[in-house]
């Protein structure tokens, strides 16, 4: 009997969510969609599984009991698996949610009960997270992190959600940001524009695919997976591939060489393109939100109070076209994991139209940086000698490894070593060339960094610099240089920016624009 009214209040509920989903507000806390008892249950089943393996394993390998207790586990088997999916029963049942005028209250939990109220004013950042299967659904994920959150586990999530809750819930988190701004005499709220709106075209969008460096990463996938292959058919098929490639004449082998990079890059090219595809950026008084995706579509939503640095980055390819990524670093968890947690603002843009398209969307970033102030010429010897010193160490242990395994590889390696070398003073005269800082305004540091042909230009608010750090040895006074560390927030951890061999010069300058009431700068 408690089964049916269970059952019965779980339908009305399922229906309470249906008429929500076509406009008919709910006058009841909201359960999650039907199609999240899926999810839970789908959890519930892989739990269960390596469990049940490890009970097989423990009886059949350790106890020896498999053969006279074979019911009775398979039984036990069968009542863990039936009991996950009933915890998955009970975890669905009671979760529920409400969004009112005050925040969003969550409810969870049978036998530890736990009520999550969050107020609009303490919302962070909003991610959406869609699924190509949950799109004629209209549902999503939505993960909300707050100012308190201190741990990757206090992530605030409603899985499995309509679209519409995500979309009342930004626009209540807009209105909170607005009101706390208007509170505290910011006038850029009500001095911008109410919309600040830019797609990515499709063919910058192409450019950026067809500019991107991931080939190499494709291709060792690509070397890695055959390697395995061979591996399995070590017997006839590895004998039979080698005497086939033998007989190939030299074009043959480039032009397999050629199919293998035409299909690398065409994989890159791909993924590229369905991960950015509908490239969005957006400001709504101060909450910016970037939207991108084909198969899984992503939005991520965070307050301008929370970022901490603009960051302008451009490889050797992008930087010979004219072409800039820029990122953003902010103090939560919005960016990517392939961008080491950054968010990207703007995939691609010409070099020229970056800081004017940026700073339509966050205010304080200039429109033009000032002449930056480079490494004297000691000073990029310095680097290019210690790129030197760093590839002749790597190219050391590696002639060592060579020479254990087998010394006809040797004479190769002795071969290329000029070529190594030039590539370790291309380096490091490249990375001396981008290397620079300067004081673009009373609020704002510019700092230059570069790395493995790759350009940062990074645009620093003062009110966001943790820390200025400077290291200057000994040997570094005579050549009036040092090492300058600017340490920013970035999420859960320290973003720590370091300049090296800047001027002295220029090194004092920015001590006194961070900390401008110190006179006892130290630094020669």
């Amino acid at each position: 009997m408690k089964l049916m009214v269970w059952y019965r209040k779980w339908l009305i509920d399922c229906v309470t969510e249906s008429c929500s989903l076509h406009g008919r507000p709910a006058m009841k806390p909201n359960h999650l969609s039907p199609l999240a008892l899926l999810q839970f249950s789908w959890q519930a089943i892989q739990v269960a599984f390596y469990l049940d393996v490890g009970i097989a394993f423990l009886t059949m390998k350790w106890l020896k009991l498999w053969e006279r207790y074979s019911t009775l586990i398979v039984s036990l088997m069968g009542v863990m698996a039936g009991g996950a999916l009933l915890l998955a029963v009970i975890r669905y049942w009671r979760f529920t949610y409400r969004l009112t005028d005050g925040g969003l209250t969550i409810n969870k939990g049978l036998v530890n009960r736990q009520v999550q109220h969050i107020p609009y004013r303490q919302i962070q950042t909003i991610q959406r997270q869609q699924s190509w299967f949950l799109q004629p659904w209209h549902l999503e994920q939505l993960i909300i992190e707050t100012a308190e959150k201190v741990s990757e586990d206090d992530l605030i999530q409603l899985p499995l959600v309509r679209q519409t809750v995500g979309d009342e819930l930004i626009a209540h988190q807009r209105q909170s940001q607005n009101a706390t701004a208007s509170k505290h005499g910011d006038q850029s709220v009500q001095s911008e524009p109410a919309t600040q709106r830019l797609r990515v075209s499709w063919h910058d969008l192409n450019v950026y695919a067809l500019s991107s460096v991931n080939i190499v990463l494709i291709m060792g996938v690509v070397a890695w997976f055959g390697q395995q292959v061979f591996d399995v058919g070590r017997g006839g098929v590895w004998r039979r591939m080698t005497s086939l490639v033998g007989q190939w004449s030299v074009w043959q082998i480039s032009m397999a060489v050629g199919v293998v990079m035409l299909v690398s890059y065409a994989c890159a090219y791909a993924q590229i393109m369905a991960q950015y595809y509908h490239f969005t950026i957006e400001r709504r008084a101060t909450v910016v939100t970037v939207t991108r995706g084909w198969l899984q579509r992503r939005q991520a939503s965070v307050a301008l109070s929370r970022i901490q640095a603009v960051k302008l980055q451009q490889n050797w390819l992008r930087q010979w076209l004219h072409l800039t990524t820029v990122q953003v670093v902010t103090a939560s968890q919005v960016g990517d994991t392939e961008d080491n947690d950054e968010l990207k603002l703007l995939p691609v843009v010409p070099q020229s139209q970056a800081l004017t398209t940026v700073s339509r969307f966050i205010d304080w970033v200039p429109t033009m940086i000032t002449n930056l102030t480079s490494l004297d010429r000691r000073a990029r010897w310095a680097v290019i000698r210690n790129c030197l010193l760093l590839w002749s160490s790597l190219l050391l242990v590696v002639g060592l490894i060579v020479l254990k395994i087998g010394r006809q590889s040797l004479s190769w390696l002795l071969i290329s070593l000029p070529i190594w070398v030039a590539v370790a003073v291309l380096q490091g005269s490249y990375a001396s060339h981008w290397r620079g800082a300067a004081i673009n305004s009373d609020t704002i540091l510019i700092l230059q960094t570069s790395h493995f042909f790759t350009r940062q230009q990074w645009v620093l608010p003062r009110n966001q610099v943790q820390a200025l750090i400077i290291k200057q040895s000994w040997w570094m006074r005579a050549s009036h240089s040092a090492h300058l560390r600017v340490s920013i927030r970035d999420g859960r951890h320290e973003r720590t920016i370091t300049v090296r061999y800047l001027p002295t010069t220029m090194v004092r300058q920015i001590q006194g624009w961070y900390v401008p009431n110190d006179k006892a700068l130290n630094v020669n």
